[in-house]
């Protein structure tokens, strides 16, 4: 038998559950909140946001809530601004964001992030302590630790839209297959699927994919029957209900190889894709490849194109650490 506290969750599905191991090797992120940048003007190169209940132990971190990119065509010009995260950096309880410039005065954007905390490993506290030789992990009642609301596996194709979950939902997926390139558009729930390749808006198919969505909520589902964890006013801040949100590693969406089995990643918008070729120019947002256990980045949907004497064409890729999970830990 294994160490730690095993558990069943029930659910949620459609996908069935695994068995839930709850040990040393475990990161339990709690939710600190939803936050936005307010709104961000084309021209500027830089965004903060600062999470007022960060208490600066442990380790903050930042998952897109919204889209991290936008483009607009401003005025007739047929090629649109573009203006996006290049980059994200930590200081005590503030991110900072790197932008694209898009150069255009009077014209705003904005993007939401949703921040966790990790408490400190290494030293122990309150609450309930796993420990092996080099270190130690902690649970306790300070915060909530986000339920898995939707699980699915299957064959996923281009323009699916995950109806059973809603756009605050965080989304991670795992999918191991050749010139395939995913992003995912939180404000209409849709996943784009498509060819690693310039100049090619046509759709692609995943043969078999894992998806998983997580709502952070103030209180969670009681397992009656499971392990549960409830704070002073009575809420339930941690239950094995439904599968719990457990981060297995961290990765650039730069790309990398994160040494987690059957890595599952936040699916989001990695910066912007351009190429050009038979007199044209063309401009893609970047998604993530996923193949052999290593992440990268390649062309996404397409959403622009012009004639190749305006060098206007972008390549950037966003360089944010984003947590990564196991499939393991949530099909049985």
């Amino acid at each position: 038998m294994a160490i730690g506290i095993q558990a069943q969750p029930v659910g949620p599905g459609p996908a069935a559950p695994a068995p839930l191991l709850i040990n040393d090797g475990c990161t339990f992120p709690q939710f600190l909140g939803t936050y936005s940048t307010g709104q961000i003007e084309f021209r500027n190169t830089s965004a903060s946001i600062t999470v007022p209940n960060f208490d600066g132990r442990g380790e903050l971190i930042m998952v897109p809530a919204s889209e991290i990119a936008h483009e607009q065509y401003v005025g007739t010009n047929l090629v649109p601004s573009v203006v996006g995260v290049k980059g994200m950096s930590i200081s005590g309880n503030v991110a900072h964001f790197s932008l694209q410039d898009a150069s255009y005065r009077n014209i705003y954007w904005s993007m939401s992030w949703h921040a966790y905390k990790i408490h400190p490993r290494g030293s122990m506290t309150y609450g309930v302590n796993f420990t092996n030789s080099a270190d130690f992990m902690n649970l306790n009642d300070t915060g909530t630790v986000g339920q898995c609301i939707w699980a699915y596996q299957g064959a996923v194709g281009d323009g699916m839209v995950l109806s059973a979950i809603p756009a605050n939902a965080v989304v991670f997926m795992y999918w191991d297959q050749a010139d395939t390139v995913v992003q995912y558009t939180p404000q209409n729930r849709t996943i784009h699927v498509t060819h690693n390749r310039m100049n090619n808006n046509n759709g692609q198919t995943i043969g078999f994919a894992r998806i998983v969505a997580f709502l952070n909520t103030g209180s969670v589902p009681e397992h009656r029957g499971g392990f549960n964890i409830y704070n002073a006013s009575g809420t339930c801040t941690f239950s094995t209900y439904n599968s719990p949100f457990i981060i297995r590693g961290f990765i650039s969406t730069a790309g990398g190889n994160p040494g987690v089995t059957q890595p599952m990643i936040n699916i989001t918008t990695n910066g912007l894709a351009g190429g050009q070729g038979g007199g044209w120019q063309y401009q893609h947002w970047r998604g993530a490849t996923n193949q052999g256990g290593s992440i990268g980045t390649g062309f996404g949907p397409q959403f622009a194109s012009w004639t190749d004497q305006y060098d206007l064409m972008i390549n950037s890729t966003t360089n944010i650490p984003l947590p990564v999970l196991s499939a393991l830990d949530y099909f049985a």
